[in-house]
């Protein structure tokens, strides 16, 4: 069976049209003038600092608190370092896109990452964030601090929704990638058929996404918005890596199944000479014919073996449980918090 692994160049890259560019928050952190930490640290805590300010200036009564506020400026900061993190991991990628999207369908896309560099996604989402919340506090308490907040946080609050909309973007293209033709690695040498790196960026992925939930649940966990909020986030999360996990799956199970299938078609040619032995057998015409079966015979078994190992997800069978368990406890944790809520608690 002819091996459907790519030949690539070492170091080459994929053409400019399937170029990968940064997320909306790397490219403004690369022109503004700093230290790089200063500005991320900065632009994180921004939110914090322009609650705190507000409420220092004139009160309202629907302030969160300082821990609350606090809590959402280091999510904010984490956004932007995610949001750096995995536009890095999908850069390093790059060569192992090269091999798998055949040569001629790079150029015609669709770019598996291509919306990550989108910048209306992460303000859509920013504008939606503000409206909930900002203007609506605006609406029921006008002064000129809250009317403030509204346009600081759409900005301040961009760390975050950058990396909501990065980890929407990397987890779909992982989605299209499982649905498109791939030169995958040879099964005789890798189980997971060059995919393993694709499982990893997946589950990198949740798990940054994972560790923001976790703080905005505790940061809102006095109000229902903000709990409904993290859940539907949480959820949205959940959905995305399972969508591209199990797009990766398919093309796995369904390699497996032709190598499963090519490797006994060749364990049947190797038995050709024993099965045409006339009946009655003759011992001798038997030894001979064994004999000429067994190397044959032996290869044929031992590519049946190494189909048979090739694996069923991109990962290890134990992450899939630890990201299950994470889903199931933190939205029972969330939908708890969410009900108790309904009843003053």
């Amino acid at each position: 069976m002819a091996t459907t692994a790519a030949v690539a160049v070492p170091g080459a890259r994929l053409p400019a049209a399937a170029g990968f560019r940064p997320p909306l928050t790397e490219r403004i952190v690369a022109r503004l003038p700093g230290p790089r930490l200063a500005l991320l640290v900065g632009w994180g805590l921004l939110p914090f600092a322009a609650y705190e300010l507000a409420y220092a200036v004139q009160p309202w009564p629907s302030y969160m608190g300082m821990p609350s506020n606090l809590m959402f400026g280091l999510v904010n900061l984490l956004g932007l370092w995610g949001v750096a993190r995995l536009a890095g991991r999908v850069e390093q990628l790059q060569p192992t896109l090269a091999r798998l999207i055949p040569p001629g369908q790079a150029e015609g896309g669709p770019l598996p990452f291509r919306h990550v560099a989108n910048v209306w996604g992460p303000l859509a989402i920013s504008a939606a964030i503000t409206l909930t919340w900002d203007l609506l506090d605006f609406l029921m308490y006008p002064s000129p601090a809250t009317a403030l907040l509204v346009g600081v946080i759409f900005v301040g609050q961009l760390g975050i929704t950058t990396f909501l909309w990065t980890y929407g973007s990397v987890l779909f293209g992982l989605d299209r990638l499982g649905r498109r033709p791939l030169q995958l690695e040879p099964f005789e040498t890798d189980p997971h058929l060059g995919l393993k790196n694709l499982g990893s960026l997946a589950f990198e992925a949740f798990l940054l996404a994972g560790a923001m939930v976790a703080p905005m649940f505790i940061a809102s966990a006095g109000d229902a918005r903000g709990v409904a909020g993290a859940l539907i986030v949480l959820i949205a999360v959940g959905a995305l890596f399972f969508l591209s996990a199990m797009s990766l799956h398919g093309t796995l199970a369904r390699a497996k199944a032709a190598h499963v299938q090519w490797a006994r078609g060749l364990v049947g040619v190797a038995l050709e000479p024993v099965n045409a032995l006339a009946d009655p057998i003759d011992p001798g015409a038997a030894r001979s014919a064994l004999d000429a079966a067994t190397s044959r015979l032996a290869a044929a078994v031992e590519l049946e073996r190494r189909a048979q190992a090739i694996q069923d997800w991109p990962f290890d069978a134990a992450i899939l449980r630890t990201v299950v368990a994470i889903l199931t406890s933190a939205t029972a944790a969330i939908a708890a918090r969410l009900l108790l809520s309904q009843f003053g608690v």
